[in-house]
C-alpha cells in the first residue's frame, strides 16, 4: 500500500496550526517528515495520523 505524502500546507490544514509550530514539531522529532531537496518537506499521512493519535488525552475505553 502506498503512503500518501502530504505537503506542509496540507499538514497545517489538518492540524490547524501555524507554520512555525509545525516546523518546531519537525525539529523536536515529535512529527516525522521527509526532506525533498534543500527546501521542501512532506509528511507521510501515516506519520501524521500517529502524531494525532499521540495527542489524545483519554485512553481507549474512556477510563478517566
Amino acid at each position: 500500500m502506498s503512503d500518501r505524502l502530504l505537503t506542509v500546507a496540507e499538514t497545517r490544514e489538518r492540524l490547524q496550526c501555524a507554520r512555525s509550530t509545525l516546523y518546531e514539531r519537525f525539529a523536536s522529532g515529535e512529527l516525522r517528515s521527509v526532506k525533498l531537496g534543500e527546501k521542501s518537506r512532506r509528511v507521510r499521512e501515516s506519520d501524521l495520523d500517529d502524531y494525532i493519535a499521540s495527542l489524545r488525552d483519554d485512553p481507549p475505553g474512556g477510563a478517566a
